[in-house]
């Protein structure tokens, strides 16, 4: 069975000191059922991500088998980096356009313990509430075949923050030089795996937006 994070040995005691925001997530806020929104390992792994970006200026990897809470991990980073003022812009990949949904559901329970969409796709009656405005960046397609038509530059929300803005892999390569032009401050990757072909449209595009 894999073990979570808190129960890993790490080079590097955990040091980084979470907000107010991060805690509240963390001791506070609740599912219907009760159980808290973030577990004891998906904190550790949100903070082993912050303490690496804190004191060596480079991000990390989560590598936590499926099922164990790799999109609240990486909400918990974003809530942490949006309430403490280290990004204002964070763009958030993912694998398929499924996912996007997904991930702003977390995003808004790991806030505050509501998601945005129910089970079947219809908003909920209390949306979940997230201290960032939360995009789809696929919503500002000059057409419905989003893959092979050019979507807006820039993107018309500008400069304005704060934002997270998800995207799937499959439109990153259409979608780059809009985001290059935006300049987020953060990236996260959920399912990072997809763009291990660095050679493929969207590996030179994440490699870009990377470099940047």
């Amino acid at each position: 069975m894999t073990r979570g994070l808190a129960s890993m040995p790490r080079r590097e005691p955990l040091t980084y000191k979470p907000s107010a925001a991060l805690l509240r997530s963390f001791r506070d806020v609740k599912m219907k059922d009760g159980n808290p929104v973030l577990s004891e390992d998906q904190l550790a792994g949100a903070l082993v991500v912050l303490q690496a970006n804190a004191e060596h200026g480079h991000g990390a990897v989560l590598s936590d088998d499926v099922g164990l809470g790799k999109s609240r991990e990486i909400a918990a980073v974003a809530l942490e980096w949006i309430a403490t003022g280290q990004a204002k812009k964070i763009l958030v990949t993912t694998k398929s356009s499924p996912n996007v949904s997904d991930l702003m559901n977390e995003f808004a329970t790991v806030a505050s313990g509501r998601p945005i969409m129910s089970a079947d796709g219809k908003p909920t009656a209390e949306p979940g509430t997230f201290p960032a405005e939360m995009i789809d960046a696929t919503a500002f397609s000059t057409s419905s075949t989003r893959r092979t038509k050019t979507p807006w530059e820039p993107f018309p929300f500008g400069g304005k923050g704060p934002i997270v803005l998800f995207i799937d892999s499959h439109n990153l390569a259409a979608y780059s030089k809009a985001i290059l032009d935006w300049r987020p401050d953060a990236l996260l990757g959920d399912e990072a795996h997809t763009f291990k072909n660095a050679e493929a449209a969207m590996g030179e595009a994440w490699k870009q937006i990377h470099a940047q």
